[in-house]
């Protein structure tokens, strides 16, 4: 039996999540390259239910999508065909994601990568400081208001917020990217279920039905949380119970995203999508140790039912730290390392550069003169 830990205040939703729901399995990937799959004459494509030579599997193809930092977890049941599909999906969820993507660390084909804001004035990239490597976010435009420091409600901590517009999006593509993740999650033998799923997944247009595209995220601080993605399957306990079948959540970084599994055949039976609203417990974020005291959540339910572009919406980003004195600080070149005994000017940070603690910076020596660096 798992055990499972969530934060004190998200208890109660626990507890009533699992009278309904109990775990079934995990979606992992491997850190390092696995032996190797099936041949391609031995596949079948979970998702068109094609095989070979009807379709041809000679893509890597990736349970996770590899911009969320999945190297080596690779799918032996997606063809060709529904790889290039689903990729239209995931540039959606991409944009979705946007420049949270380039501060958690998420690693892509060429490492980190460079996401910028819908107007270019936000940028978040890797970088190197000091003989550290890490990564950065900062203004492009030096005169942009988008950078704000503020002192925390209670005095104790120093908030940095970055304000921007989000790139553009497609709702229903960001939802479909996710479903096709769930999907690739179900037990072989539970797929043939679901065929009503993979008919609205491979249709890009599909508006028989509405109502279901909607998933709860949690958003813990601008840390990398999980070190690679992962999913977890649940599976509800009573089938006459009106709620999805299974649930399933997605730990990505500092993201945890919730949602049912729709069109399982027992639960379109059961009427659960005849135009009734209905609703159920979702998943909190869970961890398999106790969480941190004090560590803190956001939660948003979203709806992604929409196949009209999201264009405008505004984002922030919320960094917290120790009450920043600027008695205590100084100015450091990024290129030498030397130290100015100049005040710290707080007004002119233009950018915030994230590394891992255990990781030196590597500064040289206090310059003589007052000058500004």
């Amino acid at each position: 039996m798992t055990v499972f830990y969530t934060l004190p205040e998200l208890c109660h939703v626990l507890e009533e999540f699992q009278t309904i729901y109990t775990y079934q399995t995990s979606l992992t990937i491997p850190n390092a390259a696995k032996a190797s799959l099936k041949h391609y004459k031995e596949r079948t494509c979970r998702f068109c239910s094609k095989k070979y030579p009807s379709t041809s599997f000679m893509k890597e193809a990736h349970i996770l999508p590899f911009f969320l930092g999945n190297r080596y977890g690779l799918s032996e049941f997606e063809c060709d065909n529904c790889n290039s599909h689903f990729s239209r999906f995931e540039n959606d969820l991409a944009k979705y994601l946007g420049v949270e993507k380039s501060i958690n660390g998420s690693i892509s084909r060429n490492g980190i990568p460079t996401t910028k804001s819908q107007a270019n004035d936000i940028e978040a990239r890797s970088a190197t400081m000091l003989g550290v490597k890490g990564r950065m976010i900062q203004l492009t435009d030096l005169e942009s208001d988008s950078l704000e420091i503020i002192d925390s409600e209670d005095g104790e901590d120093t908030l940095v917020k970055f304000k921007f517009v989000k790139q553009s999006y497609i709702p229903a593509f960001v939802y479909k990217s996710l479903l096709k993740i769930a999907l690739s999650a179900l037990p072989l033998e539970e797929t043939k279920y679901y065929s009503n799923a993979f008919s609205y997944l491979l249709d890009s247009e599909n508006k028989k039905w509405k109502g279901f595209q909607s998933l709860m995220i949690f958003k813990f601080p601008i840390t990398p949380s999980f070190v690679l993605p992962f999913g977890r399957l649940f599976k509800k306990k009573d089938e006459s119970i009106s709620a999805c079948t299974h649930q399933f959540s997605l730990y990505y970084q500092n993201l945890v995203l919730s949602f049912g599994i729709p069109f399982h055949i027992a639960d379109i039976q059961n009427g659960l999508y005849d135009g009734k609203s209905y609703s159920f417990p979702i998943c909190p974020p869970l961890s398999v140790f106790p969480l941190p005291i004090g560590l803190k959540v956001e939660s948003q339910n979203l709806d992604l039912s929409s196949y009209e572009i999201v264009k405008g919406e505004k984002e922030e980003i919320v960094m917290k730290s120790k009450k920043i004195d600027p008695n205590l600080m100084a100015s450091i070149d990024h290129e030498t390392g030397e130290v100015s005994p100049s005040k710290f000017n707080i007004e002119k940070i233009k950018g915030i550069f994230l590394y891992k603690s255990d990781q030196e910076l590597k500064i040289t020596q206090v310059k003589k003169n007052d000058k500004d660096i």
